[in-house]
């Protein structure tokens, strides 16, 4: 698998702020803008997703895109996507990036790119709408975020950061009655990851990737 980062497009962070903003336990009655999925189970998605099974995962097709009018992704091409160097974990821009896991309706199993944002909770990725609920309107099954994932590593070498449950997953409220480019953006809560010893603290995939991106609040901002 080819690792990139993906540019966050300029006027979807709004989507990023309304989760970001309020508590999981209000988030609907907090941004009725978006559209929560049912909420995953953690250990159940990470016993489903074994190393044979992410190598067999296929890349999204997602939707058609036309080339970006101005690229600001360093050494990005036409879409915005650049190949870093690996380690993957040496960088903090590959540390922060990654692979978004999940089951479709059609119980196929494929991956999209999601990236570590800053926020209150530490758990939040953004990804594209068309990576967590399908054209059919379905939410996709046992989404799992693993950063700095390489799949063309050696066994042992592909997950270098963990393996990450989605809690549950958002997209604007738009998005049911017909994805497009304006809204093909989604914003997912993570689980914490469980502990190594049979005691210790969970922790966040903010603190595991030593950070995240910075959420672009509007066009204008930088």
């Amino acid at each position: 698998m080819k690792c990139h980062f993906t540019k966050v497009i300029a006027g979807t962070a709004v989507l990023t702020l309304m989760v970001v903003a309020v508590a999981p336990s209000v988030a609907m009655e907090a941004a009725p803008q978006a559209i929560g999925s049912p909420i995953q189970d953690r250990e159940i998605t990470l016993e489903y997703w074994t190393d044979d099974l992410m190598q067999q995962a296929e890349i999204s097709q997602g939707m058609e895109q036309s080339p970006a009018e101005e690229v600001i992704t360093e050494n990005g091409d036409l879409l915005g996507y650049a190949p870093m160097p690996a380690p993957y974990i040496s960088n903090q821009l590959s540390r922060v990036n990654g692979a978004l896991f999940y089951r479709d309706s059609d119980g196929f199993h494929v991956h999209c790119s999601a990236s570590v944002i800053n926020s209150e909770s530490k758990s939040l990725i953004v990804t594209a709408a068309h990576c967590v609920m399908g054209t059919d309107n379905k939410w996709k099954e046992l989404m799992m975020f693993v950063p700095a994932y390489n799949g063309a590593a050696k066994e042992g070498e592909r997950i270098p950061l963990g393996k990450w449950a989605v809690k549950q997953a958002f997209v604007p409220s738009s998005v049911p009655s017909g994805q497009s480019i304006d809204n093909d953006i989604a914003v997912a809560r993570l689980h914490l990851l469980p502990p190594t010893l049979p005691i210790g603290p969970e922790e966040s995939v903010e603190q595991k990737v030593r950070g995240g991106l910075k959420p672009r609040v509007n066009e204008s901002e930088l």
